[in-house]
C-alpha cells in the first residue's frame, strides 16, 4: 500500500501519495478505484522520476469539490492540483474514467503534458462496448444499482478489470471497498457517469 498524506486544496482534503524525484508522472485512477490501485506500479516508476497519485475529489478519501463531474471538470481539477504542487509539466498515466479526464486535459493544455498513456477507457462515445455497460448507459440504471447494490457493483467491476485468476491483495481490496461503500462517493460516481455520458461526443471532437 502506498504511504499517503492528506492535503488541503481550496479548503478541502485530498489524499495524495508522492515518491521519487525527477520529471513528474501523475497517475489517474478510475472507479471503483482510488490511488491505491497503483500500489504495485508506483514504486517501480518512482525509480525514474517523481510519481504523484491522488484520489479524485469526490472519490476515494478525498472530499468533493463544488462544480460539475464531466471529464472537463475533472481536467480542470487536475490542473488546479498541478498548480498547487508547482508542477508545470507532467506525464499522465490514466485508466478507466481517469482516461477521459487525462485526454481532456491534454487537449486543452498540450504544453503541460510530456507523455500520455490511457488504458481500459471508454473514450469513443458510440463505440461498441460490453452488454452490461450498454444496458447501464441505455436505461440509466447506474443510479439504482449504485444506491441499492453497491457490493454487487464493486464485485463485478473488480472482476471485469482484473486478469482471469488474479486476486487483489486483501488490504488493497479492503481500502477500495471502504472508499466505494461510502454513500457520498457513490453519489459522486452517479453524477460522474451522467456527466461523462453527456460529454463523450465533445471529447471525441477535441
Amino acid at each position: 500500500m502506498l504511504a499517503c498524506r492528506s492535503e488541503l486544496h481550496g479548503g478541502r482534503e485530498v489524499r495524495v501519495a508522492r515518491m521519487g524525484a525527477g520529471p513528474a508522472l501523475i497517475l489517474l485512477h478510475g472507479y471503483p478505484d482510488n490511488l491505491q490501485i497503483w500500489s504495485n506500479l508506483a514504486p517501480r516508476l518512482a525509480e525514474h522520476g517523481e510519481v504523484i497519485a491522488f484520489d479524485w475529489p469526490g472519490m476515494g478519501r478525498s472530499e468533493a469539490w463544488p462544480g460539475g463531474a464531466t471529464p472537463f471538470d475533472m481536467a480542470r481539477r487536475l490542473g488546479q492540483l498541478m498548480d498547487s504542487w508547482g508542477v508545470r509539466r507532467a506525464s499522465l498515466v490514466a485508466q478507466d474514467m481517469g482516461g477521459q479526464a487525462a485526454l481532456a486535459f491534454a487537449a486543452e493544455h498540450p504544453e503541460r503534458v510530456d507523455h500520455l498513456v490511457v488504458m481500459n477507457s471508454l473514450v469513443i462515445w458510440d463505440e461498441k462496448t460490453s452488454w452490461e455497460i450498454d444496458i447501464l448507459r441505455r436505461f440509466g440504471w447506474n443510479r439504482l444499482l449504485l444506491e441499492r447494490l453497491p457490493r454487487a457493483v464493486f464485485t463485478r467491476a473488480t472482476h471485469t478489470f482484473l486478469p482471469r485468476g488474479y486476486r487483489l491483495d486483501r488490504e488493497l481490496k479492503r481500502d477500495l471497498w471502504e472508499c466505494f461503500a461510502a454513500r457520498e462517493v457513490r453519489r459522486f460516481v452517479v453524477r460522474m457517469c451522467a456527466g461523462y455520458q453527456g460529454t463523450l461526443p465533445k471529447l471525441g471532437e477535441q
